[in-house]
């Protein structure tokens, strides 16, 4: 199933980061300006790999551009999947299974 979760992830990394350099113009038309709410995750590191790597030709740029942002939707998920985790720990810290003790009860003395 955990492996399931991760080629699915996987792939859906990979199917937005390639379709999101073709769907950057959809939205409001202030979106993706500077000030708008998408430029950084749309513009600002997919510019900067760019001008780092400097590819000559039109299809290695838009190739590098999908790749960055392939590597930016795995770097979310995997955020998301950590926080998701650390969610479960949290809650299990907050609130113990019926089946454990709580503290009340290691406090209580024995006769």
């Amino acid at each position: 199933m955990r492996n399931r979760a991760v080629l699915l992830m996987c792939a859906a990394a990979v199917a937005m980061g390639v379709a999101s350099p073709f769907i950057v113009g959809f939205g409001p038309p202030d979106a993706a300006t500077s000030g708008g709410l998408f430029h950084a995750w749309f513009y600002v590191l997919p510019t900067v790999v760019d001008q780092w790597l400097w590819p000559e030709e039109p299809i290695l740029m838009q190739l590098l551009a999908m790749t960055v942002l392939t590597v930016q939707y795995l770097a979310l998920f995997a955020a998301v999947a950590g926080s998701h985790q650390l969610a479960q720990v949290m809650n299990d810290f907050i609130r113990p299974h019926k089946h454990r003790r709580g503290p009340a009860s290691l406090m209580r003395r024995r006769a």
